[in-house]
């Protein structure tokens, strides 16, 4: 609750702040008040408490099978009042705890309780809280993450524990779950495939947990190689800006925030970004705001992201969306986007979709009110979905066709490597819609025989792909998945080495409707 507290005072001085600006702009709460919490809502009762997320009942921690790197928390307990008496308490590990129910209620999850050889409660779990005192002494508990089994490929989800911690002597103490990661750093996301992978999740009807079950093997030929997961980066679509500067948090995006510990904690510790996307409305762009009204939006976007634990802020503005013939301030998105990387921590991503006329002059310094856009962002990447935005550093000439955008300049300051060339609409094959013409198989494999590749120079140069609207598998029908991953692969291995797959657990159906399908939001 303290969290809770010191936002509502950060609104207080924000408003006092912003009021005293020149240009008219209320601070206005983007419904950031919790009244569905992420943190697991602490109530009145005595409870365990974790020195590494005491505000918590459930902790979230990554192990490694790094031999003898143990991890670490200490375990006491919290009274509401003074105890009346020495009291002697036992920690104990709930071996009755329901993790069938557990993995209904988080879509997909493939948790299991940990094993015994890989933990370690200190002194035998003893507790004592001392007469008047309101605490506890510490309890050390002790991770080994080495001790766990290596999952096979085709298995990885065997890599999520659960540990559940109970007072043995009296049940009226609230318990503590802690939701275990391993890893040997091929299992997660980090891994050295050498390009960046951003995929797009709509909140409206998707659970972002989709994006956890898409898997990378490399040099799938050779069985001892491991696999990774395919996504880097995990982009929530989306917030909006409102008149004034506003953040607009709708009710599926809200949800997804409050309850982080279900849908976004769990991608963070399987080594994922997660951001949040923030789009134009009908009506605004980010080229429409007064220096004022950035100055609200960037406040309201920086408590957003300490309060929900967002890794980053994705922006998109798509001016045919509103409207061209309103924005005639070219500096006020580059304004926005310096101004938020100031205001934003180093290591908080910030990345844009260049589409359109909102970032049609971010080539140019000067039409930029002096900003180099490209100084301040990690990625810019191309907005027009399914279609390739031929990149400024290439020599080749590429016939014009439907899926080609031409004309693009790039952004002033960004190096080639943090622009992304392509857009996949993962909803549906882009070879089978542009089979007719065969324009696209001939410019991403030479079918011509040309000997060019630009595809793979184009992909291979840019570093990066991006995955929009990812969606899930149908009961019985996971094949039809299949589709644009197959897509992918022309891209990044030219050689065909590698594979892209889907390692999915059917956690029960959601809801009433029997032919639901995994990953469709459960609010």
């Amino acid at each position: 609750m303290k969290r809770i507290l010191k936002y509502i005072w950060l609104w207080g001085l924000l408003s006092l702040c912003v009021s005293s600006c020149e240009e008219e702009a209320a601070v206005i709460n983007p419904d950031v008040s919790h009244d569905k919490p992420t943190e697991v809502v602490i109530g009145d009762s005595p409870r365990l408490c974790s020195d590494l997320q005491k505000d918590n009942q459930q902790v979230f921690l990554i192990v490694t099978d790094k031999e003898n790197e143990v991890v670490t928390d200490q375990v006491s307990v919290v009274l509401k009042e003074a105890a009346t008496g020495t009291k002697n308490l036992t920690v104990v590990v709930d071996k009755d705890f329901d993790v069938e129910a557990f993995q209904l209620a988080y879509t997909n999850s493939n948790y299991t309780l940990l094993p015994d050889n890989a933990y370690e409660l200190g002194n035998g779990g003893s507790l004592t809280i001392a007469a008047g005192a309101m605490q506890s002494g510490k309890m050390t508990l002790i991770l080994k993450g080495w001790m766990l089994p290596v999952p096979e490929n085709f298995n990885l989800g065997a890599s999520q524990y659960l540990l559940p911690l109970k007072i043995k002597e009296d049940g009226k103490y609230q318990t503590l779950l802690y939701r275990i990661n391993w890893t040997n750093g091929k299992h997660r996301l980090t891994s050295d495939k050498g390009y960046t992978c951003i995929g797009y999740v709509d909140t409206e009807k998707m659970s972002p947990l989709v994006s956890s079950v898409y898997w990378l093997q490399e040099n799938y030929m050779d069985k001892k190689n491991k696999c990774s997961q395919l996504f880097d980066v995990v982009n929530l679509l989306r917030a909006t800006i409102d008149a004034g500067g506003k953040l607009n948090l709708n009710a599926d995006i809200s949800h997804v925030l409050k309850n982080a510990d279900k849908y976004i904690r769990p991608l963070q510790l399987m080594g994922m970004k997660v951001c949040l996307t923030v789009k134009n409305s009908s009506t605004i762009g980010f080229c429409h705001l007064t220096d004022g009204e950035i100055d609200n939006l960037v406040a309201q976007v920086k408590t957003a992201v300490e309060l929900y634990g967002l890794d980053g802020i994705d922006l998109w503005d798509d001016s045919d969306e509103y409207g061209a013939n309103g924005i005639k301030n070219t500096s006020a998105y580059p304004k926005l986007i310096k101004a938020l990387r100031g205001a934003l921590s180093k290591e908080t991503m910030l990345t844009v979709a260049d589409k359109g006329e909102a970032t049609a002059s971010f080539f140019d310094k000067e039409k930029c009110g002096g900003i180099e856009v490209g100084k301040y962002i990690d990625y810019a990447y191309n907005g027009y979905v399914n279609q390739y935005s031929i990149p400024f550093w290439t020599d080749f000439e590429v016939p014009e066709a439907e899926w080609m955008i031409c004309g693009r300049k790039p952004f002033a300051g960004l190096e080639k490597n943090r622009f992304v060339c392509f857009t996949q609409d993962f909803t549906q094959s882009l070879l089978a819609t542009y089979d007719e013409s065969e324009a696209y198989l001939n410019f991403i494999m030479d079918m011509e025989g040309t000997g060019s590749f630009p595809g793979f120079i184009v992909f291979n140069e840019s570093k990066g792909y991006i995955a929009y609207d990812l969606r899930d598998n149908m009961r019985g029908m996971e094949n039809l998945l299949r589709a644009p991953m197959d897509d992918m692969q022309p891209l990044y291995d030219p050689n065909f080495e590698t594979q892209v797959f889907t390692n999915s657990r059917q956690a029960g159906a959601v809801g009433n409707d029997v032919n639901n399908t995994y990953f469709r939001k459960d609010w």
